[in-house]
């Protein structure tokens, strides 16, 4: 979406895409609900509940919890004191964000309106008296919005290393900046003024939004329904019966099968690599699995393009290798959190990869000697559940391979039978003297 001129006071617009799936069941479902106390009890079984305990289940912070916290608060808090329509104090103020964005009010003009209502409603009624506090309520679940400069010609997006510092667009020469008739520009000694772009864009990432489709199960439905359980026979039902559908699939085959809605979700679904890379391992494992056919991508970079006077052939190669690039970018980017998917949105698959190793490598060496350090002091007890201990044993191993670490079939046997009790001296001797040579994983299946 781009606009002229200054930047507006309001972001109305984004409210109603942003709560499309909340805005219709808010007020519905408190009008069912009775008092204030037996809403507390009932479980989590509307879009907008479920929507604020799904964000906070992916808190990475307390303070991001106690905000989620607040708003399942006012989700089930009165408008006022005996309100017997049951009207809540968040799905009320989402009604009348939704309402300000459809008919375009101001922040001055809603805000005059929230003081008349305020005054309206009986004493001790929740209504904020502004429209930052309104706007306050719900911003916790509000998705990432990026405002990005432009052309007034729309010629470039002041972004990245090439364009992001400049002040004149390079193609056009025009302002990037308004410059009002008093302007003195910018005063030596005195702070940079604030000033305003000739022309905004506002950019939505798509990943945010995909994984909130798909957090609930019923919309998740809805959007695999095109491939579990559509119709496919010669009858024009829906897009994906089209020819242009299947044109896409079949001219870019590799492309089409990682952005299928079932190994999308199922990628989605994974643990995501969060900021402080406490889960770099196991992020890195599931990122080599998912991407095993493409594993060249993350070995090494993709070089420079071929010369002009190359061959067709050299430079179809080259080709098909840059898109293999583009499609590992996304994925990879799609498995970060928002902050890291920020950090390295310009980064190649292989130099991405090599950074995040460099970065969070501490947590790895962390994992690998906890690890180690449990497997090799695991010792079961006199008396004690032997296939108890053989699981504990067996989870130690695990952990180490999947790190990378691989024990040495020997080493890791005589750990094995090191770690059992006095008692069964008899079997470990019988054991060494039949030269048994069983396989670690076989002998921990015992």
């Amino acid at each position: 979406m781009m606009e002229d001129g200054d930047e507006e006071e309001d972001n109305d617009e984004k409210y109603r895409s942003m709560f499309s799936e909340c805005f219709d069941t808010a007020m519905d479902d408190n009008e069912e609900e009775g008092g204030e106390e037996q809403a507390s009890d009932d479980p989590v079984d509307d879009d907008l509940r479920r929507a604020i305990s799904d964000a906070r289940r992916d808190c990475d912070t307390d303070k991001e919890r106690l905000q989620f916290d607040k708003m399942l608060e006012d989700h089930h808090k009165l408008l006022y004191p005996g309100c017997e329509d049951g009207h809540r104090k968040l799905g009320s103020i989402l009604e009348l964000l939704k309402w300000k964005a459809e008919v375009g009010v101001t922040d001055s003009g809603f805000e005059k309106l929230m003081i008349i209502l305020k005054k309206l409603f009986p004493r001790n009624n929740e209504l904020p008296v502004s429209t930052y506090e309104a706007k306050k309520l719900v911003c916790p679940l509000g998705l990432d919005v990026q405002k990005i400069h432009a052309c007034i010609n729309d010629c470039i997006l002041y972004r990245g290393e090439k364009y992001e510092n400049l002040n004149k667009c390079p193609i056009c020469g025009a302002l990037r900046y308004k410059i009002g008739k008093d302007d003195p520009g910018d005063v030596e000694g005195e702070p940079p003024r604030k000033r305003v772009p000739a022309k905004v864009m506002w950019y939505a990432p798509i990943i945010p939004r995909l994984k909130r489709l798909f957090r609930n199960k019923e919309h998740a439905k809805l959007l695999r329904w095109h491939m579990e359980e559509r119709k496919k026979d010669a009858m024009l039902r829906h897009p994906a019966d089209g020819r242009q559908w299947r044109n896409i699939g079949r001219e870019f085959p590799d492309f089409a099968e990682m952005a299928s809605p079932i190994n999308f979700n199922q990628f989605l679904e994974r643990e995501k690599l969060k900021s402080n890379g406490s889960n770099f391992t196991d992020w890195f494992r599931h990122v080599r699995i998912f991407l095993s056919n493409l594993q060249f991508v993350l070995d090494a970079p993709l070089g420079d393009p071929p010369a002009e006077d190359e061959s067709d052939e050299v430079k179809a190669v080259y080709a098909t290798r840059k898109t293999r690039y583009s499609q590992v970018q996304c994925a990879i980017l799609c498995s970060l959190e928002s902050d890291l998917q920020k950090r390295f949105e310009h980064h190649d698959p292989h130099e991405l990869m090599n950074e995040l190793k460099a970065i969070f490598e501490t947590h790895a060496a962390v994992e690998c000697y906890e690890a180690s350090k449990h497997f090799f002091s695991c010792m079961m007890e006199e008396g004690s559940s032997v296939s108890e201990h053989m699981l504990a044993m067996t989870g130690h191993a695990k952990k180490l391979s999947d790190l990378g670490i691989v024990i040495p079939n020997r080493l890791g046997i005589n750990r094995v039978l090191q770690s059992l009790p006095p008692s069964y001296k008899n079997f470990v001797m019988n054991y060494n003297m039949q030269n048994m040579n069983k396989e670690l994983p076989k002998l921990l299946a015992c």
